[in-house]
């Protein structure tokens, strides 16, 4: 089906190219070509960002500085149309399976199986919580093809329901690893858990602390100076020297927890006088100019980058000054405007600090031999993190962690303005950030809105010949398995894949991933989307303050998702066409409705 002519803002045509499967081969002799140049299978560098917002970095328009990233836009080339999944889980869920979230067992987080999952879904298979073990995982297929694969960062994919011992990342295909098994926790040594115990006081299982692996070794202890950005590069750099020189290609996957919340500073920035923390103290002072300047400035920039498309309307959720329950910047009194100052600041330091630790990896890889891709996982936070408190069974639980935060910052007031970044801060940004990271999108994390599932994405490979390049292709993160599998001729797994090798695309061979009639299906919580031919068929999730009414959008002239065509008769069929589409999707994945 093609698509109806409308009336547009702009012009754009998707062209078609379905998955080039690569083969099996020993992991020294063979090669595979790239245009006219013939070169060995690379080396694979991954690195995730964690909430990042689509907006935040250089490269999408953001006045935080990402050198690094900058350089590798400007070697590779830069997706503006590419999408996760809703939240943490379920992203690395696809990336590692190369299929959909439910097939992988991560239909919901598992942390959202307590107090929001329905009865239904959380009985039923593809809503367990985390990767399940039948799967043949993308470090499990190179390491057969004789990679080395190795991790640091945050894992998510495991938990004591599913047993540790065959699902921490050890036992899904990765040589060596160091991990943190949760969605979150401190980013200092103090290990504490991002959320007090989801298990009451008392019960076997009942822990505030968080749970670090690494290669079998469970509840590793942290060193006194550990920072999460600079341990997990650190950890990876000893990875890849360990076994440098032996012939074999590796397999690197970066998973940062910045700049998930809590917001904490680096060490560095700790110091007086540090470049660091005059950087912090610069973001600080810049901030003031509030949500609004900060906002516009973005979308200029974008604009020129290529990022956006010039009158790009953002949606009205991502209005200033007022809108959505967020009071305009000039409102707040001046404590609260240094305050949210400052959470920004703290914020753009991790952004940058990680940025910069991926400059030292990329310092220990050779640049003619590694293909590089950068994503985050979701779009930008905006819940409270005390809001989830909310949904621990035990209230014991709460007054446990937060007797913890204030030992660990030393004060009752631990989320006290001179505390902020500090050890013991517990803290997210506010809403009104949160808008300006997902310009120009709708929404935020946990929901299937653009801001929500549109991540930014940069990717370089070797022999690339068109460099510096921005490309609308629609993409997916299931697309990355098949793509990495391609570059290694490594054998596909026992499951089919969902997505397509991307390197076609990525060496100027074809302009897109997918076909026209290709299309993707997101389900969490009540929320439901599915995107086809530049079209979005939307169900905002009850549980996320949404009516459980299906929504259309056209997302090539509305990429704000402003004007609803759901009643629209020029675009009945269109929509009947979609809804059937994603019920074909359900039936297909396993999908259990909501609620």
């Amino acid at each position: 089906m093609k698509r109806k002519d409308a009336i547009k803002f702009f012009t754009a045509i998707l062209l078609g190219f379905f998955l080039l499967p690569g083969a099996n081969a020993d992991a020294k002799q063979h090669a595979h070509e790239h245009g006219d140049k013939k070169l060995s299978r690379p080396n694979i560098l991954m690195i995730l960002a964690d909430d990042l917002g689509y907006s935040d970095i250089s490269p999408f328009g953001g006045e935080i500085r990402t050198p690094n990233l900058d350089r590798l836009a400007d070697s590779g080339i830069t997706m503006t149309n590419f999408y996760a999944n809703q939240s943490c889980s379920p992203t690395r869920a696809a990336l590692m399976s190369g299929t959909d979230t439910h097939i992988a067992g991560l239909g919901v987080m598992f942390e959202m199986r307590f107090g929001l999952a329905s009865p239904a879904q959380m009985n039923a298979n593809g809503y367990q919580g985390y990767l399940l073990p039948g799967l043949e995982t993308l470090p499990r297929k190179l390491q057969e093809a004789g990679y080395h694969t190795y991790m640091a960062g945050k894992w998510h994919l495991a938990n004591l329901q599913g047993g540790l011992g065959t699902t921490i990342p050890a036992a899904r295909g990765f040589e060596r690893s160091f991990a943190l098994m949760q969605g979150g926790a401190s980013h200092f040594g103090d290990g504490l858990g991002a959320l007090p115990s989801m298990i009451p006081v008392g019960m076997p299982g009942h822990n505030q602390r968080a749970l670090y692996v690494e290669d079998l070794v469970i509840n590793t202890t942290l060193p006194t100076d550990f920072y999460s950005t600079t341990h997990y590069t650190d950890k990876l750099i000893e990875y890849i020297e360990s076994n440098r020189g032996d012939g074999r290609p590796f397999f690197a996957y970066a998973a940062y927890t910045a700049p998930h919340w809590p917001l904490q500073l680096p060490n560095e920035a700790l110091e007086e006088g540090n470049i660091w923390q005059k950087k912090f103290r610069m973001y600080e002072k810049s901030y003031q100019a509030g949500y609004e300047v900060i906002g516009k400035r973005r979308l200029a920039r974008m604009a020129r980058l290529g990022i956006i498309k010039r009158g790009t309307e953002p949606n009205p959720w991502d209005e200033f000054g007022g809108g959505e329950g967020i009071p305009a910047w000039n409102s707040l009194s001046n404590q609260e405007r240094k305050t949210k100052a400052r959470e920004m600041a703290i914020y753009s330091v991790m952004v940058e600090y990680m940025d910069y630790q991926i400059g030292r990896l990329l310092k220990h890889v050779d640049q003619d031999t590694t293909m590089v891709v950068f994503m985050s996982d979701n779009g930008a936070e905006a819940t409270v993190p005390t809001e989830y408190w909310g949904l621990t069974p035990d209230p014991n639980s709460v007054t446990e962690y937060e007797n913890l935060l204030k030992t660990v910052a030393g004060t009752d007031d631990y989320n006290g303005y001179e505390n902020l970044g500090r050890p013991g801060s517990y803290l997210a940004y506010d809403a009104g950030w949160t808008r300006v990271s997902a310009l120009p999108h709708r929404g935020y994390k946990m929901m299937t809105t653009e801001g929500g599932i549109r991540v930014p994405l940069i990717a370089r490979i070797p022999g690339m010949k068109k460099r510096g390049t921005v490309s609308d292709a629609f993409g997916h993160v299931m697309d990355l398995m098949p793509t990495f599998l391609h570059a290694a001729q490594a054998e596909h797994p026992n499951h089919d894949l969902r997505g397509s090798s991307m390197i076609p695309l990525l060496t100027g061979k074809q302009s897109t991933i997918h076909g026209d009639d290709y299309g993707i299906g997101w389900e969490m919580l009540g929320g439901k989307a599915y995107i086809e031919d530049g079209y979005k068929l939307f169900m905002q999730a009850p549980t996320l303050g949404g009516l459980g009414t299906w929504e259309l959008y056209d997302l090539i002239d509305d990429q704000g998702e402003n004007y609803n065509l759901i009643d629209d008769p020029d675009y009945a069929d269109r929509a009947d066409y979609l809804l059937e589409r994603y019920n074909q999707y359900a039936d297909e994945t396993g999908v259990v409705p909501f609620p």
